[in-house]
């Protein structure tokens, strides 16, 4: 993680922290987790959620604040990239043939 990003991420959690708002976690897995987030560091962040989880910050794909207006998560852009699956790779296999022995 860059060091100058570390400040602005501090300041977003610290302010989702001390508000007590909920926020929707996607996991770079796929999965989405409800709950307020209770304490964070520089390597993970503490959730209160049905059972409280401690998560790595490598595994963040996004942080969303819980949207009132509408009962949900707001739709984060990473969810769509992610849920598009990928094509798999063309893989083609090239003939070598060695020079042959002629004499």
């Amino acid at each position: 993680m860059p060091v100058e990003k570390e400040p602005q991420q501090h300041e977003f959690l610290n302010r989702l922290r001390k508000t007590g708002a909920r926020v929707s976690v996607y996991l770079t897995t796929g999965e989405r987790l409800d709950g307020q987030i209770r304490s964070f560091d520089v390597y993970s962040v503490s959730l209160n959620c049905p059972e409280p989880r401690l998560i790595v910050k490598t595994s963040i794909a996004s942080v969303q604040p819980y949207d009132k207006a509408a009962k949900r998560p707001r739709a984060p852009l990473v969810q769509t990239i992610a849920a598009t699956p990928a094509k798999p790779p063309i893989i083609q296999r090239k003939v070598r043939r060695l020079p042959s022995d002629k004499t």
